[in-house]
């Protein structure tokens, strides 16, 4: 058991190096509602009401603090942050969609187009960076949980179809294999017919030959209508599987991903 886990989390690691680090916060410089603001700037998964949410609850609950959307920007006014700094100012969070991903930006106003930087106040930036870090591992703590299930749940749902239609392909050819076996005998039973239908000399034999073949003839056309609908079933449920596949390719690796995620958040709490 041990040995598993040891590879277990080998190959965690491995991964997490290979993909973006989860507690990316890079500091930048970011034009909001057309003023020029220093942000530290994470790249979060989920979406933006999602992150909002959470970012208003940490907020709360860290500081005491409501926080108030202000043109579009989620503000916590003329508040005192101490994990961040002594100073009165403003807490801002801009949040946006980047390339399906959501940009959580965060800045401290000190005053009139003043914010907290790392050139003229290190010590408090680097509070600041500790500060958003926190919220990012509660808020995916909470969140990549309910996250995963959900994304298993769709997973799981496309599985399903793709088996449903498996089962249905399996089942088409089978009952066609059989039927081309059946339509084969029936070609024999016809050509035998004609054999005897050749060296007979009596109409009522004759008639009775015939009447056989035609029934054999009906059989085989109805046969092959079944077999020709069965095609057809085929078709349509090979493309919905050739439709979910690569679906279920993308989501299993989202799902892994989000695992990594969960996996590296709960190592640095």
């Amino acid at each position: 058991m041990k040995k598993i886990i040891s590879i277990f989390m080998f190959f965690a690691f491995t991964c997490i190096q290979a993909q973006e680090s989860l507690l990316n916060f890079k500091e930048e410089n970011l034009l909001i509602n057309g003023v020029s603001v220093n942000v530290g700037k994470v790249i979060l998964k989920g979406d933006v009401n999602q992150v909002s949410k959470y970012w208003k609850h940490f907020v709360k609950k860290q500081n005491k603090q409501r926080v108030r959307e202000v043109d579009g920007i989620l503000t916590a006014k003329e508040t005192v942050v101490n994990q961040i700094t002594d100073k009165r100012g403003d807490l801002l969070a801009y949040i946006y969609i980047d390339d399906n991903s959501v940009s959580f930006n965060i800045a401290f106003k000190l005053g009139y187009d003043i914010y907290l930087n790392s050139n003229e106040y290190p010590d408090e930036f680097a509070k600041l960076k500790i500060y958003t870090n926190n919220f990012v591992k509660k808020y995916y703590l909470d969140f990549l949980p309910k996250h995963i299930k959900s994304k298993n749940k769709v997973l799981k749902g496309f599985k399903k179809e793709s088996s449903k239609s498996q089962k249905i392909i399996k089942k088409a050819n089978s009952e066609n294999e059989g039927l081309e076996k059946k339509n084969r005998k029936l070609a024999e039973q016809i050509s035998n017919e004609d054999k005897k239908i050749a060296v007979t000399s009596n109409p009522a034999i004759k008639s009775k030959l015939l009447n056989k073949q035609k029934e054999y003839n009906q059989t085989i056309e109805n046969n092959n209508q079944i077999i020709k609908n069965n095609k057809e079933l085929i078709n349509t449920q090979t493309a919905i599987i050739k439709l979910l596949s690569p679906k279920m390719d993308s989501l299993s690796k989202e799902i892994n991903s989000l695992n990594i995620t969960l996996f590296e958040v709960k190592a640095k709490s």
